[in-house]
């Protein structure tokens, strides 16, 4: 039977010297001014809510809006679409690729 032998290393214990910097005394109040801007964010509104419309599979050209240049569908965050017409939308587009009407992938 071999014995097995555990060797423990020796922890060597280094120093290491940071330089000290001086900092400057920054007014708390005045670095959050500068870092905090006054600005008002409008809502993204949904196309086809504005509109009052939905997605249709035989506009083609509308529908290739949302669609990357890889023939594949935007997510919502970038089309700006609510979570019904972007559920919809995509229905749509599925139903046009299978027609033809828009291709499954990019042409050559």
């Amino acid at each position: 039977m071999a014995k097995t032998v555990i060797r423990k290393k020796e922890k060597t214990e280094e120093k290491v010297v940071t330089p000290v910097v001086e900092t400057a005394e920054v007014n708390i109040e005045d670095a959050e001014k500068e870092t905090t801007k006054n600005v008002v964010r409008t809502k993204r509104q949904c196309a086809f809510c504005t509109a009052k419309k939905n997605p249709s599979y035989t506009d083609s050209a509308a529908l290739k809006r949302y669609i990357s240049d890889r023939s594949r569908i935007y997510p919502k965050a970038k089309t700006g679409l609510c979570a019904k017409h972007q559920r919809y939308l995509a229905k749509e587009i599925k139903h046009a690729r299978h027609l033809a009407l828009l291709p499954f992938v990019p042409s050559l």
